[in-house]
């Protein structure tokens, strides 16, 4: 029995390491929240209430998938925006998202950018 892996088994155990691999970003509770809230996507959020609950809700709907999948790409836009090394696939958001998030996006980049 051979112990060399080959380079599909190597990449392979490579994805799975990133995927597994925790990225630690600091954001401030009221920034993620200010942000999110901009995006139709989240019109459900009480933006009435304490931002750091919200975000409390937000990040542990985020880690257990239980967001829609339009809230979980605003939710990695804003992690890239803080870290970019953080994941966000935009080919993804730009499919998935209505034209009114998609006018979120286009204003919070231009904000970004300025």
């Amino acid at each position: 029995m051979s112990t060399h892996l080959t380079e599909d088994e190597m990449m392979e155990m490579q994805d799975d390491q990133d995927q597994n691999a925790e990225l630690e970003i600091s954001i401030a509770p009221e920034v993620l929240i200010a942000m999110a809230l901009r995006f139709p996507c989240f019109g459900d959020a009480k933006p009435d209430s304490d931002p750091d609950e919200l975000f409390e809700i937000i990040m542990n709907a985020y880690r257990d998938d239980n967001l829609s999948e339009e809230q979980d790409l605003v939710v990695e836009l804003i992690l890239h925006l803080h870290e970019e090394s953080s994941p966000f696939n935009l080919k993804r958001a730009l499919e998935v998202w209505s034209t009114a998030d998609l006018a979120a996006f286009q204003d919070l980049i231009k904000e970004q950018n300025s």
